[in-house]
């Protein structure tokens, strides 16, 4: 029997819809059982609706995104969901907003990042949204020791970049294979071997970066959490680990 059987996972996704679905893939392809009965129960919030997490830092109307936040996170609480992974590295920065009752069942995936940083042990180049590098989701109140010297931030002309890599080519759905291509150039700019998919957009390109001759090191928590559910599902809620972010000012 499934040691996660009875467990239920909840999913607030739809930031983009495609991440969070390859997500939901990602979980059962990972963890299906021969008995499809016993394989975990996930609850899948795509929505989509949800105002952009950049655009609502740039435009200065965080409380729109605050709202629709803990409007999904009661709702998805509701279920009766043993733990919850909030599907966008961005909203990170705004989980202090979030009541503990429910704050102490979400799996930071910002936590984990710090931790295959760690396990890493080698510079890794953040990709991730304009809004992550502006409220420093990555870089502010890690608790992993000699972490944060090992997330190399890209140059404002690169993150600009990386961004449109996210919004123009990925959220859409389009060929991924020039943004793989450009991951490397980048890779090679900033002299590292690896780099971290700090937006989720980029758990997108994990079926194709294994194949030659596309081939790098891509530390992405999306994957990990799908590879070790069972230890964040049984986990305390002390032990899952939550960055909270910095309230607004």
């Amino acid at each position: 029997m499934s040691e996660i059987q009875n467990k239920k996972l909840g999913i607030i996704g739809g930031m983009g819809p495609l991440a969070s679905t390859e997500f939901l893939y990602t979980i059962y392809q990972n963890n299906i059982q021969k008995n499809e009965q016993q394989s975990l129960d996930v609850i899948l919030f795509s929505i989509s609706s949800v105002p952009d997490r950049t655009g609502s830092i740039l435009k200065n109307s965080e409380q729109l995104f605050i709202d629709a936040l803990l409007e999904n996170c009661g709702k998805i609480n509701e279920l009766e969901v043993d733990k919850i992974v909030i599907c966008c590295f961005t909203s990170h920065h705004f989980f202090s907003f979030i009541p503990q009752e429910i704050r102490r069942k979400i799996i930071s995936l910002v936590d984990i990042t710090h931790e295959l940083v760690a396990e890493n042990q080698q510079p890794s180049l953040l990709l991730a949204s304009k809004g992550s590098y502006l409220k420093q989701v990555f870089t502010s109140g890690n608790k992993y020791g000699g972490v944060s010297d090992k997330i190399i931030i890209p140059a404002p002309d690169d993150q600009d970049k990386i961004h449109s890599m996210i919004y123009d080519t990925l959220k859409p759905g389009h060929d991924p294979f020039p943004v793989i291509g450009s991951i490397r150039q980048l890779l090679e700019k900033y002299k590292v071997q690896s780099c971290i998919a700090g937006c989720t957009e980029f758990h997108l390109l994990n079926k194709y970066i294994n194949e030659k001759p596309h081939h790098f090191k891509i530390i992405d928590p999306l994957q990990t959490v799908a590879q070790r559910l069972h230890h964040y599902m049984k986990s305390s809620p002390d032990s899952v680990g939550i960055t909270a972010g910095n309230a607004i000012n």
